[in-house]
């Protein structure tokens, strides 16, 4: 939606206008024989791109080692071309690289009609700096906060500073060339911030879904003991602890419940953390880690046989791609009232909204869920129906359409 002005009707295709995108993220990629992989949820977003564009020029790095197992999307579309700007080390020497992956990309930037730059990112200055001196159109799609997600980080000493420093360095400059790019929020705090810093913003959800990907259970009844899922980084500030005592507590009323954790583990030694806290609970049993799942049927069976997901984040949330999968999957889903959660969900309708960290919120909402059939009907329907407002393909067509707009006018 445009938030000022006239409001355009951003799902009426713009085919007067060949597009040809360049994008940077710093996911990164490998090549195999058959074909060019990289992390599930970056894959399926940059193949719905390239179905509504006749090109998608990729900068990207390629992954370390240790890295080749999470490269486990095959990317599909023929129309994606991928240029390799080195590889993908630790974000500080990429950065001392800026000149050499500046003699990379600048000759392509000829052939691309805008410059796609998903946020936040390491080189983000690097690329907005390149277009804007190339004259190539700028657009910025905001997932999250460098700044604000540091905050209250563990990292320390002269790590910390250097970190704090080159964060608040890079948004700084981010929000140097807002004012002339075309901005994309998967966020309503973020959408809120940048609708003053440019006019040209737009708000668009972040998904892995395609159409069909959806799926109705028949069975509604419960597992015992109560099948709880958490999908994404296995961190500390998902609330993960919070879930493991309102477990204890539950297994005190005489609910078993048993915790599914599927994903990474974003700080090394969490996992191992989290099966102590369970052992110390006498529920070393109840608990599984699935590892990391790929995108599409081998993650979306695990939201099928669930009964509910818990997100019970704490501090900085943008709002979670997991949340849309188990509602697509028909998983009724409890989640932390913060970041723009609260924003796109009514508490109630399509979700149960827990304070963050409150155990005892976590305790009471599956509670609810076990014992109210009609709530918990009347939220996976709800929530059904919404997901299903929300996949790639409409949401793709939202971005390109918006950015030919912008190339075409020069604003929304």
């Amino acid at each position: 939606m445009a938030t000022h002005g006239t409001v355009l009707n951003l799902d009426t295709e713009k085919k007067a206008l060949v597009m040809r995108m360049g994008f940077h993220y710093h996911i990164p990629f490998i090549k195999k024989d058959d074909g060019y992989y990289t992390s599930g949820a970056i894959g399926v977003f940059i193949d719905s791109i390239a179905e509504q564009c006749t090109e998608i020029v990729c900068f990207l790095h390629t992954a370390l080692d240790a890295e080749f197992e999470q490269m486990d999307y095959k990317l599909k579309q023929k129309n994606i071309r991928i240029i390799e700007i080195g590889s993908h080390d630790l974000f500080l020497k990429r950065i001392t690289r800026s000149r050499k992956i500046k003699k990379i990309i600048q000759p392509y930037l000829a052939s691309v009609d805008i410059m796609l730059i998903r946020a936040p990112s390491p080189l983000l200055p690097l690329f907005s700096s390149v277009s804007i001196q190339n004259d190539v159109p700028l657009a910025y799609l905001l997932v999250g906060d460098y700044v604000k997600s540091f905050e209250g980080a563990s990292v320390k000493g002269w790590k910390k500073i250097i970190l704090k420093n080159y964060f608040n360095y890079n948004k700084k400059r981010q929000d140097h060339f807002a004012p002339k790019a075309l901005v994309f929020t998967n966020s309503r705090v973020l959408h809120n911030e940048y609708r003053d810093v440019t006019s040209n913003t737009y708000e668009i959800k972040t998904t892995t879904l395609t159409e069909k990907d959806f799926f109705e259970k028949k069975n509604e009844n419960f597992h015992y003991p109560v099948e709880l899922l958490y999908t994404g980084r296995i961190e500390p500030t998902k609330g993960l602890d919070e879930v493991l005592e309102a477990m204890k507590l539950l297994n005190e009323k005489g609910i078993d419940t048993k915790l599914n954790l599927v994903g990474w583990e974003d700080k090394k030694g969490y996992v191992e953390h989290l099966f102590q806290k369970a052992k110390q609970f006498g529920m070393e049993n109840n608990i599984v880690f699935h590892g990391k799942k790929q995108v599409g049927e081998e993650l979306f069976s695990m939201y099928r046989n669930a009964d509910i997901y818990v997100i019970a984040s704490k501090g900085n949330e943008g709002f979670p791609r997991t949340i849309w999968e188990a509602m697509a999957n028909t998983t009724p889903v409890i989640a932390s009232n913060l970041g723009s959660i609260p924003h796109f969900l009514d508490n109630g309708k399509n979700v149960l909204l827990v304070e963050s960290g409150s155990v005892a919120d976590i305790v009471d909402n599956i509670y609810l869920l076990l014992k109210d059939e009609e709530l918990r009907k009347r939220l996976v329907k709800n929530a059904y129906i919404l997901a299903k407002e929300n996949t790639l393909e409409q949401q793709a067509k939202k971005l390109v359409n918006a950015c030919k707009i912008f190339i075409e006018n020069g604003k929304l």
